[in-house]
């Protein structure tokens, strides 16, 4: 897996994890479902973009396995190994106190 992929994959899993755990967010909506070949390499997708020949057009990225598997019974079989890369042991520890 290349260095970015090893950083977005696991970046997937916090993000959603993170929003769940947030009473003040009621929803996350993911910048795009595929990558937009007019924004550079900035590949936030879900999908690889419409002109990807080494993965095929858009075909699915591993980020997209994690959230598809989110809120569902393979949610903890799918994100929970992303904790280690994270460096936390419980999703809970996301979440840090504010104060005042």
């Amino acid at each position: 897996m290349k260095r970015g992929r090893r950083r977005r994959v696991p970046a997937a899993a916090y993000a959603l994890n993170k929003v769940r755990r947030l009473s003040a967010i009621e929803t996350l909506i993911w910048h795009a479902i595929a990558d937009n070949d007019v924004e550079g390499t900035l590949n936030l997708g879900l999908h690889y973009g419409k002109f990807d020949t080494q993965h095929g057009s858009y075909a699915p990225k591993p980020s997209w396995y994690v959230y598809q598997a989110f809120g569902t019974p393979n949610e903890s079989a799918v994100l929970d190994p992303y904790k280690r890369l994270i460096g936390i042991d419980d999703w809970d520890d996301i979440i840090h106190p504010v104060n005042d």
